[in-house]
């Protein structure tokens, strides 16, 4: 018996030898990267291939450029400006070597790294490689988490300020381009709707900055947020408090927890927990961040020129702003050429009468189509306007060096998470959507994507089965019709059922959701379509 333990002992020992050996060989010859648009899918490529990309990336291109400072001195003057910012306290050793009382809160913690370069795969788009700055818990990244709540809470006076502008020629619309999910392109529809609006003989479009982030240039980026700045700040000072606050210079208290709010400036000062944030110290952080984009190659520390790097905090608000500012600009300039009462461009000048005939010129007509776009980040939707027209148009909007390619054309487009169309009757026109899944066609390509938790994964039964209502909100949002919000329902039955789950409790959160949320349609509709003998022929299909 003694013999025989030994030899297992040995061979297991030869087996984990054996095992070590190749994890090295391996880890030599083999990088494993994530994969965008499919959460928990890793992608096994050439080690050797992926850091020549990585170079030619870092080293071939104007976007970055060596650094001449070391790691230790970044670490250094960045710690100097956020700690005088107040924006952190000690740095994160520091902080652990402590005893827990008397810790200062961990969001004031300073993290003694640089952002690396990271690397995902766009399965989406042919395999395509998205290089990012991995900025997660590194040296700027208080101010730029800070910098995002700035931003969220300065958008939405600039959507009043956009909705006002419009007013002045008697055009009511519900914000600016910019969308922050699919709940608001269905406003945008039930507006057409009511309006029996329908696009032109070309269709709807959609358009996709492809290379905006690493196209932007740094002090275009700098003056438009500039801009902007000063745009929200001097309307807040000019429109809000009472009679006696009013043309006060106005600040952001700014909230690590809990509400923000706009206060007249007087004593404010920092916490911890808050700070008062005036138009030139936001500028102040914009500027210095936009100096100390370092990310980690290798050994090499390489200075970003051109461009913005995905994967810090703040990185989607300033492009989105910057290109809200570029559009802002063009409808101002148009806007105030506007005649409401001819509902054309104003005649005082031979170039205005040049303008009116360009295909750039907007009419009043025009710019209530244009009202009815919508942009996410980089995603553009043209409902409306005719594709020559449009595409004229902004060529004006964007300088030239953004390019905006055609994504996609037709009845039926695709945007966001939503197939969009039309249908005319004979007294009205209507607008629906129904659900459109990118990983669809990766999954017809024969890639198996682990779409929920195991049910004995050590997550609570409330953040397991918690899935399923927030899927189905996500349904309701993108399927006017009944018959198209049951499909993709049904299929996430299914998938919980294969999965394993109670099915008693599948039962539950479906039927809770249904009966708050779907009054025209039964509390088992999605039950009774699974069990249905031919929805699960062709389910199993």
């Amino acid at each position: 018996m003694e013999i025989e333990n030994a030899t297992k002992n040995d061979e297991w020992s030869l087996l984990q030898k054996d095992s070590s050996q190749y994890m090295k060989t391996s880890k030599d010859k083999y990088a494993i990267i994530t994969g965008d648009k499919a959460k928990n899918t890793y992608c096994v490529m050439c080690k050797p291939w992926l850091s020549q990309q990585i170079m030619r990336e870092t080293e071939e291109t104007e976007t970055y450029k060596q650094s001449e400072h070391t790691e230790e001195d970044i670490i250094r003057d960045d710690f100097t400006f956020v700690k005088d910012e107040g924006l952190v306290t000690v740095t994160a050793k520091e902080a652990e070597k402590m005893e827990a009382a008397s810790r200062p809160p961990r969001h004031t913690w300073f993290h003694e790294r640089i952002p690396t370069f990271g690397v995902s795969l766009k399965m989406h788009k042919k395999n395509a490689l998205r290089f990012m700055a991995k900025s997660h818990d590194t040296s700027l990244t208080q101010m730029s988490q800070w910098m995002s709540r700035c931003f969220k809470m300065m958008m939405p006076v600039s959507e009043e300020i956009w909705r006002n502008l419009f007013l002045t020629v008697g055009i009511v619309t519900p914000g600016s381009w910019v969308i922050n999910n699919s709940k608001q392109v269905r406003d945008r529809m039930t507006r057409m709707q009511r309006g029996r609006h329908k696009p032109s003989n070309d269709g709807q479009q959609t358009y996709d900055f492809s290379t905006m982030y690493t196209s932007l240039k740094l002090d275009v980026i700098q003056q438009k947020m500039e801009e902007y700045i000063d745009l929200v700040f001097e309307y807040q000072r000019q429109s809000t408090g009472s009679k006696s606050d009013k043309g006060k210079e106005k600040i952001m208290m700014l909230k690590y927890k809990g509400r923000s709010t706009w206060v007249t400036k007087s004593n404010q000062t920092d916490t911890t927990c808050s700070k008062a944030v005036t138009a030139e110290r936001i500028k102040e952080w914009v500027r210095y961040l936009l100096k100390r984009l370092f990310v980690k190659v290798g050994n090499k520390i390489q200075l970003q020129e051109i461009g913005l790097p995905m994967g810090t905090s703040c990185s989607p608000f300033l492009a989105n702003l910057v290109l809200f500012m570029f559009e802002f600009e063009f409808f101002t300039n148009q806007i105030a050429k506007v005649r409401p009462w001819h509902g054309q461009l104003s005649m005082d000048s031979a170039e205005d009468s040049a303008n009116q005939l360009s295909p750039v010129g907007c009419r009043l007509s025009d710019l209530k189509k244009l009202a009815l776009c919508t942009r996410y980040i980089d995603d553009l939707w043209n409902p409306l306007m005719r594709k020559a027209k449009f595409q004229a148009i902004v060529k004006q909007i964007y300088p030239e060096w953004l390019q905006l390619g055609l994504e996609d054309e037709g009845t039926h487009v695709n945007y966001l998470d939503m197939t969009i169309w039309w249908a005319t009757t004979a007294d009205k026109v209507e607008w629906h959507s129904k659900l459109y899944d990118k990983k669809v066609k990766m999954i017809e390509k024969g890639l198996k994507l682990n779409k929920f938790p195991h049910p004995q994964s050590k997550l609570s039964a409330r953040c397991k089965y918690g899935v399923i209502t927030s899927q189905l909100h996500r349904f309701s949002v993108a399927c006017t019709q009944t018959h198209e919000f049951l499909k993709p329902a049904v299929a996430m039955y299914a998938d919980y059922v294969k999965k394993g789950y109670d099915i008693k409790q599948i039962d539950k959160y479906f039927e809770k959701f249904l009966r708050s949320n779907m009054q025209n349609i039964t509390k088992k509709a999605v039950k009774q379509r699974y069990f249905h003998p031919l929805t699960r022929r062709n389910i199993r299909q």
